[in-house]
Formats: structure tokens, sequence, C-alpha cells
């Protein structure tokens, strides 16, 4: 590969990695809801047992991270509108 072509590629995987920031930036995940289902859920595997493929809610196939649940999801405080 040739200094151009370099470039091109590296050019090209930059407008990539920006386009995935902008089309993430302005989304909030959706918030873990306060009721009795949800209060003690501390690990991801506790997530697992009802949004894993199969089970009651499963999420979505496409779903980014799916192994870090509480990063991007936090909890909804009793009370709180959604």
């Amino acid at each position: 590969m040739n200094r151009k072509d370099l470039m091109f590629l590296a050019a090209a995987l930059a407008v990539v990695a920006l386009l995935y920031v902008l089309s993430m930036s302005g989304k909030e995940p959706p918030k873990i809801p306060a009721g009795e289902v949800h209060a003690g859920i501390t690990l991801k595997e506790d997530c697992k047992e009802c949004h894993a493929p199969g089970k009651v809610k499963p999420m979505n196939p496409h779903h980014p991270f799916k192994d870090q649940c509480f990063n991007c999801h936090k909890r909804l405080e009793a009370g709180a509108v959604k």
C-alpha cells in the first residue's frame, strides 16, 4: 500500500467513527424500572434471566454491549416519570 491509500483508509475510518459517535449522541437508554421485579438487580446475569434470547422480554439482537448493562442503563427513581 502506498501513502495515498493509507491516507484514504485513515480518512474513511475516521468518517465511519464520526458517524457512529454522532448516531449515538442524544439518545438516552431506557431506565431500569423501580418496581419489585428490578429491585434486587445488581448483576448482568440477573438481567439475562428475562432479557436473554427466548426469555420473557429478550433484548434486540443488534443491542450493543450485551454484557455491560449498567454502563448505560441506570435506575429510575421511585415516583419519577419515564
